[in-house]
């Protein structure tokens, strides 16, 4: 059940020939949360959660301007990731015979659709009473990818502070699709850094993850995450099992079971806030920030290493060159489904184990 109103107000503005273009932020607002959508990669930029006493705190890293958004230094807060999230080896593929070459912005592979990609685009919106559904095109070739392929991201705010996300595609050729959402977390709020990251507990429903080399490029193995540092499965505190890994993680995890099922929750003790994440999806990479370095926030917070955590629920990395993961080309008369739902709750605090 749905009961968020949704008010509209102008972010920024972006320069089209001779004129500047408004664009918009949307909100979600349920009267106990709020959610920032805008029209710029049909990003979240802030969700406003309170505690069990009220206080309402932003728990998504972000920025307050739209220069920002679409800096050089943005590690892609909150954006809608595609047309594949994650890495492709080397910046090719084959599809039947054709070898295709994609951009290697992330040399010598190509990361999260390359240097363009829908993150970086600027979406049309409907409002359709309590839902807001953004959508684009992207045409065949961009970026090198086949296809002329239409994007939907439908956004909705329910009356039990589950935020749920709809992403859908069709294409007029055979092309790989994997997308995601890639909001960075923080449940203390999004100011409070590796302080407020390591006063959470987390738990991954997986037991198993898929290697990956040098590059961050799968193997192709899928392992059992029992007796390694990747082991999850049950309640450990997050300041810990980064501090006991050297780069912090960013590794897919094999989510337990199929269809729409839970994925992982996080709990920062000291609020009482609860985050857990539910996907159709088969995997979901967890990222722990290792990579901030000192890029200037929303609200004059500054974001550092460890400063939010990543559940970006996925296909497989680099499965369309790995036929024994899961199948990611979408065919012309298909249509690509990917449904997540983030659930707010509180709890009470409870030992952890490290």
């Amino acid at each position: 059940m749905s009961s968020s109103l949704i008010h509209k107000s102008q972010f920024g503005e972006i320069k089209v020939g001779n004129f500047y273009r408004p664009l918009f932020c949307y909100t979600l607002d349920n009267s106990t949360m709020t959610v920032d959508l805008l029209e710029y990669g049909a990003t979240i930029s802030s969700i406003k959660l309170p505690d069990p006493q009220g206080k309402k705190t932003d728990i998504v890293l972000g920025f307050g301007n739209l220069p920002s958004y679409m800096s050089d230094y943005n590690p892609y807060f909150g954006g809608i990731i595609g047309r594949v999230c994650n890495r492709i080896s080397n910046g090719s593929f084959t599809i039947g015979k054709k070898l295709y070459t994609v951009a290697t912005n992330n040399p010598p592979n190509t990361l999260h659709g390359g240097y363009h990609g829908l993150d970086k685009k600027i979406w049309d919106v409907e409002v359709l009473d309590d839902k807001v559904v953004f959508s684009c095109m992207s045409y065949h070739m961009e970026e090198g990818f086949p296809g002329c392929v239409e994007f939907t991201a439908t956004y909705e705010l329910t009356a039990g502070n589950e935020l749920k996300l709809d992403m859908r595609a069709k294409t007029t050729h055979a092309t790989p699709i994997n997308l995601t959402s890639h909001s960075y977390f923080n449940l203390a709020g999004h100011e409070t850094g590796w302080q407020g990251i390591k006063d959470h507990d987390l738990r991954i429903n997986a037991d198993k993850y898929t290697p990956m080399d040098e590059n961050l490029i799968p193997t192709g193995e899928v392992m059992p995450v029992k007796g390694t540092q990747f082991d999850i499965r049950n309640r450990k505190n997050l300041g810990l099992v980064i501090s006991r890994s050297s780069m912090g993680y960013d590794c897919n995890y094999c989510i337990n079971g199929e269809g729409m099922r839970f994925c992982a929750r996080a709990f920062h003790k000291k609020s009482g806030r609860v985050l857990e994440v539910y996907s159709d999806q088969p995997g979901m990479q967890f990222y722990t920030g290792y990579y901030l370095n000192n890029i200037p926030g929303k609200n004059r917070a500054v974001y550092n290493r460890y400063s939010g955590f990543c559940f970006e629920t996925q296909n497989y990395p680099n499965a369309i060159n790995t036929p024994t993961f899961p199948n990611c080309i979408l065919e012309p008369g298909e249509e690509y489904c990917h449904l997540v739902t983030y659930k707010f709750t509180f709890d009470t605090p409870k030992p952890s184990v490290a």
